[in-house]
């Protein structure tokens, strides 16, 4: 081979790595923008989808994918707004319950990709249960500010607020997190800071945000996952300003000692069930549950309208009560814009 040839191939193969390694950090960059920056579900997003989809079968099969506001299920409701401690407002929906009052208030936790928007269906669900149900879009979603969406300590502390908030009306006497996907972990590690609410609700967690991480890359780029994932953790970990190593759900769930159910649904991937079945034998909660719905159950997201699905919530919460009421000293700040939208 002569000189001339073996430069030529020289340069080939380092123009070919260096295209490789731009494609990887490229590939990885749009990885980062669906993590951190998720399409916001409010109501412009709906009607757009609800407007572009008329014609279609899906739109007379399925009328509740275009939910986006209370009065589409009769529900009464008042509009809710809380202060983080670097001044962004979140924004959500504060149900009353329809019958007997329960005096439990569940906090509903969205995943990532949602909105307070996509639980109409469950707030209905337990507002006739009894049970009254706030709803808030998380940073960087929905209605509420925030140019990113994180699941760092700054979002516990974002429920802290949020609670601090619940714990302040008159009404309030028990609180319970409930939360699916990124909720979930949001809410573990919301108990592990702020231990007030008396029960946990915990619909297909991740072990570790590393790992959901991983999962994410090996799903998008497929073998190729493997070599984006270093660059697009280091990414993520800039932009959301903290160490995803930290976010350890096995480690975390070791500090839940309230009662706490673990839920797994149909149609997701067995490292969902995996996981979230591991964090249920870790946890070291007396009163603990793990329930698996299949399809007819728990459907695809939360929100399903399923008796079998919302009953079984609900009776677990509901006998999560402890004996004693717990006192704060939230409940004095007592406000005074309780009024109800119809």
């Amino acid at each position: 081979m002569t000189r001339s040839r073996a430069r030529k191939l020289l340069i080939f193969f380092a123009a070919l790595a260096g295209l490789a390694a731009l494609i990887i950090s490229f590939s990885s960059i749009l990885g980062i923008t669906e993590l951190v920056y998720p399409v916001r579900i409010d109501s412009a997003y709906v009607v757009a989808m609800q407007r572009n989809s008329k014609g279609s079968t899906q739109d007379s099969i399925d009328p509740s994918r275009y939910l986006y506001k209370p009065e589409q299920l009769a529900l009464g409701y008042e509009n809710l707004s809380v202060q983080t401690n670097d001044s962004l407002e979140l924004k959500g929906w504060y149900f009353p319950p329809f019958y007997e009052e329960l005096g439990i208030t569940i906090l509903i936790i969205h995943d990532i990709n949602e909105s307070k928007i996509s639980y109409l269906q469950a707030a209905k669900a337990f507002s006739e249960r009894g049970f009254r149900v706030c709803c808030m879009d998380m940073r960087g979603c929905g209605a509420s500010e925030g140019e990113y969406f994180t699941m760092g300590t700054v979002t516990s502390t974002d429920i802290s607020n949020i609670l601090n908030r619940l714990y302040a009306r008159p009404e309030t006497k028990h609180i319970a997190l409930m939360g699916s996907g990124t909720g979930a972990a949001i809410a573990i590690q919301s108990f592990v800071y702020d231990q007030r609410p008396i029960a946990l609700v915990a619909q297909n967690s991740f072990a570790s945000l590393t790992a959901y991480y991983s999962r994410f890359a090996r799903i998008k780029w497929g073998i190729l996952g493997r070599w984006f994932f270093p660059l697009m953790k280091k990414e993520l970990d800039a932009q959301t300003g903290f160490n995803s190593d930290s976010l350890n759900l096995q480690k975390m769930i070791l500090r839940v000692t309230k009662p706490t159910l673990f839920v797994a649904r149909a149609k997701e991937s067995i490292d969902d069930l995996k996981e979230t079945h591991l964090l249920f034998e870790l946890s070291p909660s007396a009163k603990k549950e793990f329930v698996f719905f299949r399809d007819k159950a728990a459907n695809d997201t939360l929100t399903e309208p399923h008796k079998a699905y919302y009953d079984k919530i609900s009776a677990f919460i509901s006998t999560s009560v402890p004996k004693k009421e717990i006192r704060t000293r939230f409940r004095k700040l007592v406000l005074n814009d309780h009024k109800v939208n119809h």
